[in-house]
């Protein structure tokens, strides 16, 4: 995890993901594990209406 990806990511959670990168660099999880909690900070592409009605 060489580079910070803040694409996606609302500004009042980019100290969170800070946080979970320090953590994966000083070895807390690997980076695919830090990839899945950064990944739940990133707005969605889809809103969640469109997911919903795709579903019917």
């Amino acid at each position: 995890m060489a580079q910070n990806d803040f694409t996606g990511i609302a500004d009042v959670h980019h100290s969170v993901v800070a946080a979970i990168l320090r953590a994966a660099q000083r070895g807390v999880f690997t980076s695919a594990e830090a990839q899945l909690f950064i990944d739940r900070f990133r707005i969605p592409l889809e809103s969640p209406d469109e997911t919903m009605s795709s579903d019917k």
